[in-house]
């Protein structure tokens, strides 16, 4: 078996500057992912995919962008860096079950 080196940084400079509070973000670089960052990321039960991948991408760029600056992205440059993510298998959706656990959990409730 070979060791493959994982790609390089990747960053993406934005148009508009990402704000939150009095920091800003001209850009963001995203890393390799470690397994400890894509299971923090996949631990918030019931998250879309793309909530998902905010919180991947908030744990693993290189400027630490808060998640809350991040969500003012557009949509399209999520996805960008969402392909960037599956390169090392990360960015994984939800469990697809997980709405029918809580609906009948809360069944079982009533």
């Amino acid at each position: 078996m070979t060791w493959i080196a994982p790609p390089e940084p990747m960053t993406w400079p934005l148009a508009v500057p990402l704000q939150l509070g009095s920091a800003s973000y001209p850009t963001v670089t995203l890393r390799a992912p470690t397994a400890g960052d894509v299971l923090k990321a996949t631990s918030v039960s019931g998250a879309s995919g793309i909530d998902v991948t905010l919180r991947l991408i908030s744990t693993v760029s290189v400027e630490q962008v808060p998640y809350e600056a991040l969500r003012s992205l557009p949509a399209y440059i999520v996805e960008q860096m969402g392909l960037y993510l599956d390169v090392f298998g990360g960015a994984p959706l939800p469990d697809p079950l997980e709405a029918w656990r809580v609906a009948r959990a809360e069944a079982a409730k009533a």
